[in-house]
């Protein structure tokens, strides 16, 4: 059995001045990708924080947007997990003013 780190990070939330509500982490999924095969899937806490168990090696992450249309990925980023269990700074600052919207529509007479 191979030994795993916990690797974590944090999301921010940038606001427009006027953007009253707190972010919605919870529409954020941070994929994690080795040899193009996706091996860990998670999403943020309430508060942004976030932590994926790994072996060390090469990942590549991305951060996936679900509260835009189409959902879209918003950060991809390689990184090497050590087998002492250092990995890079995963602290990114998200969009928070994007948020989904509800179209309806009117029938005309």
């Amino acid at each position: 059995m191979s030994r795993t780190f916990r690797v974590r990070g944090q999301l921010q939330c940038q606001l427009n001045a006027y953007d009253r509500q707190p972010c919605q982490f919870n529409r954020f999924t941070i994929d994690i990708q080795r040899d193009q095969q996706t091996v860990a899937s998670a999403k943020p806490l309430p508060d942004g924080s976030f932590g994926i168990p790994l072996s060390p090696g090469t990942y590549t992450l991305f951060l996936r947007d679900y509260g835009r249309q189409p959902p879209t990925i918003v950060r991809t980023m390689s990184f090497t997990l050590t087998p002492a269990g250092q990995h890079p700074e995963l602290n990114w600052t998200v969009d928070g003013s994007t948020r989904p919207v509800d179209i309806k529509r009117f029938k005309s007479k």
